[in-house]
């Protein structure tokens, strides 16, 4: 690892280590005939990072859109965490309920570029909101 990288894993690590998130419930949205009604999660803002919902993948944790209760990644604890605050920060929210609209369509390159900046190991912006 890069001293680059090292530096750019402390700040996550720093970063990551004063963020405080909330507990809820989180109401979620049916998959492949696996539903449950609500499930205890932790969260930031509008996403939250939770395990053990879908029976498929009770090991990995899901990052959820709370709104929506769209499941957005089954990764490990770790990373879910992190996602579900990077997401947090993102400054671009969904707009209503059609996908194909202008608003959406900038909110998803937005979770896309977010998902290549936790896949990458880049820093967390803290003024990115």
């Amino acid at each position: 690892m890069s001293n680059e990288q090292q530096l750019f894993e402390q700040q996550i690590y720093e970063v990551m280590k004063k963020a405080k998130a909330k507990k809820v419930q989180v109401k979620l949205a049916a998959v492949k005939k696996e539903y449950c009604k609500a499930v205890s999660a932790f969260a930031f803002g509008d996403y939250a990072y939770h395990n053990g919902a879908y029976p498929s993948n009770a090991d990995k944790y899901t990052v959820t859109h709370i709104p929506t209760g769209k499941a957005i990644a089954n990764i490990n604890y770790r990373e879910a965490r992190e996602l579900t605050y990077r997401l947090f920060l993102l400054p671009i929210k969904i707009v209503g309920t059609d996908a194909n609209s202008e608003g959406n369509k900038k909110y998803k390159k937005a979770v896309k570029k977010v998902f290549d900046q936790l896949k990458n190991r880049e820093p967390i912006l803290k003024n990115a909101r």
